[in-house]
C-alpha cells in the first residue's frame, strides 16, 4: 500500500473488524490526495483501497495504484486483528492489526528496521476514513495522515 507512506499503509495496508461496536470498512475506498498529510513523502498519484473481509477473526484487502513516481502498486493482505504479524504480498513489509474500542491499530516491519504505527478511524456517517500514521525510521520519526473516501 502505500505500506511504504503509512499505510503507510500506503498505505496503506489495511484491515478492520466488523462486530457490532466496530465500524463496517467493507468496500471501496480512494485516498484523498488533496486532504491528505504525507508527512515530507512525496504524495502518491491514487491508490484504491478494497476491503472484502472486516471480521475481527477474518479480513482481507487489497490495494492498487500508482505510486509517486509511477510505478503500478498492487498489494493484498488477509489476517486476523490478533495482533501477529502477517507479510503484506507484494511487498517486503509485514503487518499486524489490533482493534482498540473502535480504533483499528495497525503496525508496519520493514526490513530497514523502520516501524510505523497507524491509528484507523472512521467518520460517524462511514463515508471517510482516516489514518494517523508514525514512522520511526533510521531518519527519525516522521508523522503522517492519509484521508480516504467511500465509493
Amino acid at each position: 500500500m502505500v505500506a511504504g507512506l503509512c499505510l503507510g499503509a500506503l498505505l496503506c495496508g489495511v484491515a478492520f473488524g466488523a462486530d457490532a461496536a466496530k465500524p463496517s470498512a467493507v468496500g471501496k475506498w480512494k485516498l484523498n490526495i488533496k486532504k491528505s498529510d504525507f508527512g515530507g513523502a512525496p504524495a502518491p498519484k491514487s491508490i484504491l483501497l478494497t476491503v472484502t473481509k472486516d471480521g475481527s477473526s477474518d479480513f482481507e484487502w487489497t490495494v492498487a495504484g500508482v505510486d509517486a513516481s509511477g510505478k503500478k502498486i498492487s498489494e493484498s493482505y488477509k489476517g486476523k486483528a490478533d495482533g501477529v504479524f502477517v507479510p503484506i504480498q507484494g511487498t517486503d513489509i509485514r503487518a499486524a492489526y489490533m482493534w482498540e474500542g473502535d480504533t483499528l491499530v495497525e503496525q508496519f516491519e520493514r526490513p530497514d528496521h523502520s516501524t510505523s504505527v497507524n491509528r484507523i478511524t472512521f467518520s460517524t456517517d462511514g463515508h471517510h476514513m482516516t489514518i494517523q500514521s508514525t514512522t520511526k525510521s533510521p531518519k527519525g520519526l516522521t508523522y503522517a495522515t492519509e484521508i480516504f473516501d467511500r465509493l
